[in-house]
């Protein structure tokens, strides 16, 4: 979608924003439930205290820059006039780790160069961005860098199903009760005996854990794990318009974002119609709801417009990485009437992409 910069700076006379995106601590007692009202009603939520390890997390972005400049300088020779025979020893072992590793469409997993990169819908130019994919089985640069993408994954994947949990929690408590008969029907195997939840839902004394549709549903296979590099760049020398990824919405269920290493995400106030910076702090998780939530709840969770880019006053050169995991539905999981199947909303949005025929 294009939505226009706001016109002028907001009005320091006006009153505060409704638009607060919570910042939980996932071991306070009230955390399920400020949690998921600020992701109900915004879209949006950040996690200070978490079981996240940012060992793991920072260890990545290291190794990963690493790797991304040797497979931008592998796409460069691949693509370049130059013939594979003129090419020194240290250029043939990067030429041949961009072929080995090139995205692939049936699998959707491998690297994205700059080139190939995606065009949000309704942007005009690019992002400024190369990245890969990584899904646990498939291709992965053993040898290069080390397992941390893995273990990160199997960290979040546990987080995200307690998460969801705290949502189902939430839903059955606070939405519609034709959205929680429709989630015992679809998902729940039709019968509200074996699809009601094993342990008491109430939110506010926490209380919460119930291992119910929602969990049930996350498809491992098809959760995405993306190391995203957003190279330096100087505004002069890009397209018009070009951003580090412009307007969007993610696909998914819900996406789990460490804090990356630069700032630069923003969230789209659309009562304000401005651009707010996602409160992130170092060793934080982000946490936002996607479209087959919201298409999956009714609207009752709201996926909302982000975008990432380079904020003013950074250093020249600063670059920015990060390694959010979107966390999906198995492929033949029921999101709505329109979508009885996930796997047709996930390959309509590909297409859209550009990124599947």
């Amino acid at each position: 979608m294009t939505i226009p910069e706001p016109p002028s700076p907001p009005d320091p006379s006006a009153p505060p924003s409704a638009f607060q995106i919570a910042c939980v601590d996932v071991n306070a007692p009230d955390a399920p439930e400020h949690f998921t009202r600020s992701l109900r009603k915004i879209g949006f939520a950040v996690l200070k205290v978490h079981p996240v390890d940012f060992d793991v997390v920072r260890t990545l972005y290291a190794e990963w820059r690493g790797l991304f400049r040797a497979l931008d300088r592998g796409a460069a020779l691949h693509r370049g006039p130059r013939a594979r025979d003129t090419f020194a020893a240290a250029e043939l072992r990067e030429e041949r780790l961009f072929a080995e590793f090139l995205f692939r469409a049936d699998t959707q997993d491998g690297y994205f160069p700059m080139a190939m990169s995606e065009t949000a819908k309704g942007a005009a130019a690019k992002d400024i961005k190369h990245y890969f994919h990584c899904y646990f089985p498939g291709r992965f640069p053993h040898g290069h860098v080390s397992d941390g993408a893995a273990e990160l994954f199997r960290q979040v994947l546990l987080l995200g199903e307690t998460l969801l949990d705290w949502i189902e929690a939430d839903i059955r408590k606070n939405c519609s009760p034709a959205l929680v008969a429709r989630l015992d029907e679809q998902l729940g195997g039709g019968s509200p005996v074996t699809a009601a939840p094993k342990k008491p839902v109430p939110l506010g004394g926490k209380e919460v854990a119930i291992t119910g549709c929602l969990s049930a549903c996350v498809g491992p296979a098809q959760t995405l794990l993306r190391v995203l590099h957003y190279p330096a760049y100087d505004d002069s020398a890009v397209p018009e318009g070009a951003v580090r990824a412009a307007a969007h919405e993610d696909i998914n269920l819900i996406t789990i974002l460490p804090s990356g290493s630069a700032r630069g995400l923003q969230v789209w106030d659309k009562d304000a119609k401005e651009w707010l910076q996602v409160p992130a702090e170092d060793d934080c998780i982000i946490v936002n709801v996607g479209d087959m939530l919201q298409e999956l709840t009714q609207r009752e969770y709201v996926s909302t417009t982000h975008r990432v880019v380079k904020p003013g006053g950074q250093p020249a050169g600063t670059d920015r990485l990060s390694v959010p995991i979107f966390i999906h539905p198995q492929p033949e999981t029921y999101l709505s009437e329109a979508y009885p199947r996930a796997r047709l909303y996930l390959e309509e949005r590909l297409r859209e992409l550009g990124v599947l025929k």
